[in-house]
């Protein structure tokens, strides 16, 4: 699933786009960012607290990110064009945000079942 593709589910949302590498990149799941991580795969959505964020970002291939929380109040800065960096608004309900992508992860995954390639 292309990381756009993602975002149209998110149309009622207000996000703010920080950073845009490239938005046709494939996604193959999403996971939560946790403190300090270091590691950022390739084609994987990370979700989460603007807190979480890490303060550097270095990779070789684009890294996606989609997080909630006032960004500016955070000490991050990212001078990286191989990065996408969404941040949702502070009033939305991030629990029910991350279970809106899940389900459409679930949704194309249970399509791909059906088509057999699983």
């Amino acid at each position: 699933m292309k990381f756009s593709e993602m975002l149209e589910v998110l149309d009622n949302c207000p996000i703010e786009i920080f950073c845009k590498e490239n938005f046709s990149v494939d996604i193959g799941g999403i996971k939560m960012i946790e403190k300090n991580q270091s590691t950022l795969l390739p084609n994987i959505l990370y979700f989460g607290h603007v807190d979480n964020l890490p303060k550097i970002i270095q990779m070789d291939y684009t890294v996606n990110i989609l997080c909630y929380g006032d960004i500016r109040n955070t000490n991050t800065y990212y001078d990286n064009s191989r990065l996408n960096l969404l941040v949702l608004g502070d009033t939305v309900d991030a629990f029910t945000i991350y279970n809106q992508l899940q389900e459409v992860f679930w949704k194309v995954s249970k399509s791909l079942q059906e088509c057999g390639y699983f």
